[in-house]
């Protein structure tokens, strides 16, 4: 491993953080019983993203994080420190995009079929 440093940014917390917060909204607008409550911009273009971000992750390659199917994961050399950073960042962020699909109610056949 020598010197080399591996800095990762917290991704799916941040991701897990902003769809708490369009989940949250949501179901406050419907336990408020207001039928005029509508998501302010922000939060509106953060639900967009959290969607998009949804239908490319469907579609994602482990390759398009710079991971190889045989990949080593071990703690062996500075290369697999590496793999399994990415690996653990990547599995974070599919698990929150799950929960989001869930939490928000966009689980359908068709999507569960993607």
């Amino acid at each position: 491993m020598g010197s080399d440093t591996v800095k990762l940014e917290p991704l799916d917390h941040l991701v897990k953080c902003i769809q708490l917060s369009v989940v949250a909204f949501d179901e406050h607008g419907a336990r408020s019983g207001e039928e005029g409550v509508t998501l302010p911009s922000v939060l509106e273009e953060a639900r967009g993203i959290l969607y998009s971000l949804v239908e490319r992750m469907i579609t994602s390659e482990p390759e398009d994080f710079l991971l190889d199917r045989s990949a080593d994961f071990s703690s062996a050399s500075s290369v697999a420190v590496k793999n399994k950073f990415l690996g653990s960042l990547v599995m974070g962020l599919y698990e929150t995009l799950m929960e989001y699909t869930f939490a928000s109610g966009q689980l359908s056949q068709e999507s569960c079929d993607q």
